[in-house]
């Protein structure tokens, strides 16, 4: 399975334009979106969550 993060800029109320990262599962070239996934504030903790789940073999 393969996994991707995807960049998306949301605008909040007080703090303007904010850009967060989603991490999704790509199985079979569709994009799966899991219930409980957080939102990350970089690129880089996304990969991290990433490559904790590739350590657990999850």
């Amino acid at each position: 399975m393969e996994r991707r993060i995807l960049e998306t800029k949301v605008v909040h109320p007080e703090q303007g334009e904010i850009t967060l990262f989603e991490v999704v599962d790509i199985v079979g070239g569709v994009e799966v979106y899991p219930d409980e996934r957080p939102l990350f504030t970089t690129r880089d903790m996304a990969q991290a969550w990433i490559d904790q789940r590739v350590e657990k073999g999850r």
